[in-house]
């Protein structure tokens, strides 16, 4: 594993129990690696990241923020 990765994985584990720390977590995950795209189907966001850690991290936050 790289360094990046570990790291990554480290950040993935933090517990948060704030709305707004989940929130501000959130927005800098889809300000660095996300798009917002408005279609047919309404508002999407599309995740560009290798890490699976990142990926699970983002649901697991949007579901229990946003009850999706």
């Amino acid at each position: 594993m790289s360094f990046s990765s570990d790291i990554k994985k480290e950040l993935c584990s933090v517990k948060l129990k704030k709305d707004h720390c989940i929130l501000a977590e959130l927005s800098g995950i889809i300000y660095l690696s996300g798009t917002l795209a408005l279609g047919s189907g309404g508002l999407s966001i599309v995740l560009n990241t290798e890490n699976p850690d990142v990926v699970r991290r983002t649901l697991s936050l949007a579901k229990s923020t946003f009850s999706i």
